[in-house]
């Protein structure tokens, strides 16, 4: 049965994330070594001390620029203005009237 293993570089970077049974002929690039692992992803740091990964918050958030801000506020805009466009109220004459 195969287990899933990191395999990283000389920096302690996650490199690949690979499964194998750990008993097939094969061997990691040299510099690089494997540990068995089922939280690692590609991208994440090896803490030797810790015997953990973390994660860098530059790969959990990715670093915005302006365009994508733009998008995000345009986008809110646009549900915003649909969300009062289908609220509706009873006035005291028992009529519907929108936001």
């Amino acid at each position: 049965m195969s287990s899933r293993y990191a395999v990283i570089d000389q920096n302690n970077l996650v490199t690949n994330v690979i499964m194998w049974d750990g008993v097939t002929q094969w061997q990691p690039p040299a510099g690089y070594v494997v540990k068995e692992t089922q939280e690692a992803a590609i991208g994440d740091i090896w803490m030797e001390g810790l015997q953990d990964y973390v994660r860098p918050l530059s790969i959990m958030k990715p670093p915005e620029d302006d365009t994508s801000k733009a998008e995000r506020e345009a986008a809110y805009n646009e549900a915003k203005a649909r969300l009062a466009a289908s609220i509706l109220s009873v006035n005291l004459q028992g009529a519907l009237e929108s936001f």
